[in-house]
């Protein structure tokens, strides 16, 4: 309860700060690691003058959108707030909000791009930070298709992913793929 708490506060208070404030211009390094099946995905870092220790956010985005774009106007408080964050470009996505996704363009001709295609995406953004020590654990913050995927990569790395924020979760149709009712029932058992 007491993390949940927290995470319902630091998003309250970034967006908030994120309307009441200009964003700063960010200092970025471009980051790109390689999923299990083989795509190239891209990576912005948003880290500031923030160190190892402080908490990281991992930042998916919604269908049609990019990491860059959809949340660019929020990365600044979450430096302010102390968070580093990463925000990633998957695989379903497009050029919402004024940047384009860089994974999206470098899709090999036949590459598989459904939703539950972009949870190889998630594990492998994950994996990076975890392999090259960036965080021995993070915060998962997804938005529509990638906030119901959020769920499923804190279930199946418990020992990474200290929390989640989900705006907004799809279900339905373009997410049956996915196996919610095992992870339903695994999180029912630890709590």
């Amino acid at each position: 309860m007491r993390k949940t708490l927290l995470m319902i506060s630091v998003v309250f208070s970034v967006l908030i700060s994120a309307c009441t404030t200009s964003p700063i211009a960010q200092s970025t390094t471009t980051v790109t690691t390689r999923t299990a099946d083989g795509i190239s995905i891209f990576g912005e870092t948003y880290f500031e003058q923030l160190g190892p220790g402080d908490p990281l956010i991992l930042l998916f985005h919604q269908g049609g959108s990019n990491g860059r774009g959809e949340y660019s106007p929020i990365v600044s408080a979450l430096n302010r707030r102390g968070y580093r964050a990463i925000a990633w470009d998957l695989r379903s996505g497009g050029g919402t909000y004024g940047a384009e996704n860089r994974t999206v363009e470098n899709l090999p001709e036949h590459a598989n791009t459904s939703y539950c295609d972009a949870r190889a995406d998630l594990q492998a953004a994950l994996d990076f930070v975890i392999d090259d020590e960036i965080a021995d654990t993070v915060i998962a913050w997804g938005s529509s298709y990638s906030a119901a995927l959020v769920f499923e990569l804190a279930s199946n790395n418990p020992d990474h992913v200290s929390g989640v924020i989900a705006f907004s979760p799809a279900a339905g149709g373009p997410l049956r793929g996915p196996k919610w009712r095992g992870l339903l029932q695994r999180n029912k058992k630890a709590s």
